[in-house]
């Protein structure tokens, strides 16, 4: 648990340093920033037996499991290194440096870095970097493909979205940015869907999935991830034990607060960020609908909030400062304390095991 909290530690005081606007050198400020992204890239390309997906990837990448529901970019990508690499190793770190890495690259391109680095690290880093690695590089893509649709070169968006759904459907959620560019939905809508969700979600959903359930069984298997998913739902005796008080907080809160926030050029990031918050609240409870979809949205909460930092003074007396306090300070402590729960109860990432140590 100490390479998790180390790494934790370090994030947050670059995070605060930045905030309180600390006067680095640029030269120092790169080297230290750059220092971080190796460490993340070195922690999750040097793992070893972590999480579910690592054995799954290792059967998949020496020819010993063969899964036909795997996009053919990914599949391309697997052969590509096998030709040249036949050690899952140096596969994982490989993958690491292209999803982390990049990552990393365009953060830095932001105002706050160190914030959009401890932002996607609580959030986002040991699920795409450490398990869900195929996802992980679909979001790069993602990333890439989203900054260059905001740069007006459709050419390069349509590319690297087509890359990331050779490696992840969920990319697809990528075709909606063009349509969400320049919408900008009014609060009362904002409100008004949240509340809809909120109580299709916890007043009817469990009886229209326990009606659905055994048609989609009939049709799909039953050792399928969403029946899974529907069965826990289903089981679940009180209905805000599977969707708890603070899990709603941490999305309608931020939802709300970023509303008031976010500029008019950044309307796109917002509406991304809207419509996987939505997801969110609707599939509460299916973990591949609720969160692994919706992260290809949420990922550019990183972007709404350098924008919003600028401009933004923390603990200001501005009506708009006190409202993006108050969203900083709520997401903070949602993803500091879920981060470090996580961590507590899991039996895979503890203790840290790197290849070495094998």
């Amino acid at each position: 648990m100490a390479v998790y909290l180390i790494l934790l530690g370090a994030l947050l005081i670059t995070s605060i340093l930045e905030l309180f606007h600390v006067k680095i050198i640029k030269k120092q400020q790169q080297m230290i920033y750059w220092g971080l992204i190796i460490s993340l890239v070195l922690v999750a390309g040097l793992r070893y037996g972590l999480e579910e997906d690592y054995w799954h990837y290792y059967y998949v990448f020496n020819g010993m499991k063969e899964v036909s529901s795997l996009e053919l970019g990914f599949k391309l990508f697997n052969s590509i290194i096998h030709i040249f690499f036949k050690n899952y190793g140096v596969y994982c770190l490989i993958v690491a440096i292209i999803s982390m890495g990049v990552k990393g690259k365009y953060f830095g391109k932001l105002r706050y870095p160190f914030v959009a680095l401890l932002c996607y690290y609580l959030r986002f880093y040991v699920l795409f970097e450490l398990n869900a690695i195929r996802q992980g590089i679909a979001m790069t893509f993602v990333v890439i493909a989203v900054h260059y649709l905001i740069n007006n070169d459709k050419g390069k968006y349509c590319l690297f979205t087509v890359m990331a759904l050779s490696f992840h459907s969920s990319a697809v959620c990528a075709l909606l940015v063009p349509f969400l560019k320049k919408a900008k939905l009014k609060f009362k809508h904002i409100l008004f869907i949240y509340c809809g969700c909120l109580i299709f979600r916890l007043v009817f959903f469990d009886g229209a999935i326990a009606s659905f359930a055994p048609y989609i069984s009939s049709v799909v298997g039953s050792t399928n991830n969403l029946i899974h998913g529907l069965q826990y739902i289903i089981n679940s005796g009180d209905k805000m034990q599977a969707m708890n008080y603070f899990s709603i907080a941490r999305v309608i809160i931020p939802g709300i607060c970023l509303y008031f926030i976010t500029d008019k050029n950044d309307y796109a990031y917002y509406n991304l960020y809207f419509a996987g918050s939505v997801l969110n609240l609707l599939f509460w409870g299916l973990d591949t609908i609720a969160f692994r979809i919706p992260a290809v949205f949420y990922i550019f909460e990183v972007y709404i909030l350098n924008n919003a930092l600028i401009g933004r003074k923390l603990f200001g007396q501005r009506k708009k400062d006190l409202i993006f306090t108050a969203c900083l300070l709520c997401i903070g402590f949602c993803d500091i304390w879920t981060f470090v729960s996580y961590l507590t109860d899991s039996q895979t990432l503890i203790p840290y095991r790197t290849i070495f140590g094998a």
